[in-house]
């Protein structure tokens, strides 16, 4: 709070909130002042990289225990379950290897495994 004063242009990362019916909302992360004639330097976006796993009827009986194996590979690659259409972020964060795609594959065929990138 103490670096918001009128006229002053700050740096903030953070998360926007939008609720029917409400004033949207930012929830702050992190501000920082901009001095007067300093430019930022835009950075270059690395690629995210996602799992995407596509749960049927058959196989989303099993989301526990691909929460379970999805646990057991700690990393950075958000993962989202698509069930009935809708897609769901996990709060898991994997590491992609081999004996992860291995344990996935025990329980959804290899066409519902999607890793990409945005």
């Amino acid at each position: 709070k103490h670096i918001l004063n009128n006229e002053q242009v700050i740096k903030v990362k953070g998360k926007l909130q939008l609720r029917e019916g409400e004033k949207p909302t930012v929830l702050v992360d992190f501000a920082e002042p901009i001095a007067e004639g300093q430019e930022e330097t835009p950075k270059k976006q690395e690629a995210k990289q996602y799992l995407g796993l596509i749960l049927n009827d058959e196989t989303k009986r099993y989301k526990d225990d691909l929460i379970d194996i999805l646990s057991t590979y700690p990393g950075d690659i958000t993962v989202y379950f698509k069930v009935d259409g809708k897609n769901y972020r996990m709060s898991e964060t994997v590491n992609n290897c081999k004996g992860l795609i291995n344990e996935l594959l025990s329980i959804v065929d290899e066409n519902d495994i999607k890793f990409f990138t945005k």
